[in-house]
C-alpha cells in the first residue's frame, strides 16, 4: 500500500460556522499542491457540500483554513474520495 499511486477525486465536508473555507491537497514534501474551490459556510449549513479534486500521489494531506480574522469553523464530518490507480511503479 505504501507504493500505491492514489487518485484523490474529491472531498465532502460537514462544516458549520461562519467562514469561507479554502481547501487544498498537498503532496509529499510539499511538492504538488492542488487547490479546490472554496467552501462558503454558515452557522446552519443544512447540507454537506462536495468539492471535486484531481490529485494524484502516493500520499496527501488535506488543508482546510480560513483567511479572515474572527472566522470560525467546526468540522463535524469529512469524507475523502480516493481510488488506487497503480499498485507499483513500472521498471525503469
Amino acid at each position: 500500500m505504501a507504493e500505491d499511486l492514489l487518485h484523490y477525486a474529491g472531498v465532502r465536508a460537514r462544516i458549520s460556522g461562519s467562514a469561507n473555507v479554502k481547501a487544498r491537497f498537498i503532496g509529499l514534501d510539499n511538492v504538488v499542491i492542488g487547490d479546490l474551490v472554496p467552501i462558503p459556510i454558515t452557522n446552519l449549513p443544512g447540507r454537506e457540500p462536495m468539492r471535486l479534486a484531481n490529485f494524484i500521489g502516493q500520499r496527501a494531506r488535506l488543508e482546510l483554513k480560513t483567511t479572515e480574522i474572527n472566522e470560525v469553523m467546526k468540522v463535524n464530518r469529512l469524507v475523502i474520495f480516493v481510488k488506487t490507480l497503480w499498485s507499483d511503479y513500472p521498471n525503469t
